[in-house]
């Protein structure tokens, strides 16, 4: 299905389009490739986010998915090829790991209240202190207030840095010499590192 008939169809049934595009993966979807499939679509973030609760519930009992493992991952069941005039019952599929989609959805908030304290975190770098107040101490605080949330920055404003989409925000066209305009986050998780927020970065080639 092209990516501009699955915004359609998401804007007409969200579960739908989600079962669309388990039917078009031919494997395993990530809970968390969901949204970004469907912004590849042209479906803004923030409505495939909201639709996800109640999609979610309606996937893990839907009787043609499979749902299973941590993270969950859901894959479309083919229908099985009749024998005889009389179809064969449809095994059933393995339980639904209710544990880890509740694990899933603690990681997600988690991950969310850590987006917005990085938001507050970039105010405070960008503040201007006055002349009682020494730049330093601002900038302490908020490594300090990062480091209590398990938050890492990277890319300090002002230094070059090689230009890298997963991890850097290009403002403009890369012409030459990439500068970092703003910091930007990961949080580390056990073995997994997730990117908050990507470091702002201008060309001055």
């Amino acid at each position: 299905m092209a990516a501009s008939d699955l915004a359609v169809v998401f804007a007409r049934d969200p579960l739908a389009a989600h079962l669309q595009i388990l039917r078009d993966a031919g494997g395993p979807v990530a809970w968390h490739d969901f949204p970004r499939i469907l912004g590849d679509a042209g479906v803004a973030r923030s409505r495939a986010v909201a639709a996800w609760g109640a999609v979610k519930v309606r996937l893990a009992g839907h009787p043609r998915v499979v749902a299973a493992g941590v993270p969950t991952t859901f894959q479309w069941r083919a229908e099985p090829a009749a024998s005889s005039t009389t179809p064969p019952a449809v095994p059933p599929g393995p339980p639904v790991d209710l544990q880890g989609l509740l694990e899933s959805q603690r990681r997600q908030a988690r991950i969310d209240g850590l987006r917005a304290a990085v938001a507050l975190l970039t105010e405070l770098q960008s503040y201007r202190p006055g002349p009682r107040e020494p730049r330093e101490l601002w900038e302490d605080l908020s490594e300090g207030a990062a480091a209590d949330h398990g938050l890492s920055a990277f890319g300090r404003p002002g230094e070059t840095v090689d230009y890298d989409p997963l991890i850097h925000e290009l403002i403009g066209e890369d012409q030459g010499e990439l500068r970092v305009l703003r910091a930007g986050y990961t949080w580390t998780h056990g073995d997994e590192t997730v990117v908050l927020q990507r470091a702002r970065v201008r060309s001055y080639g």
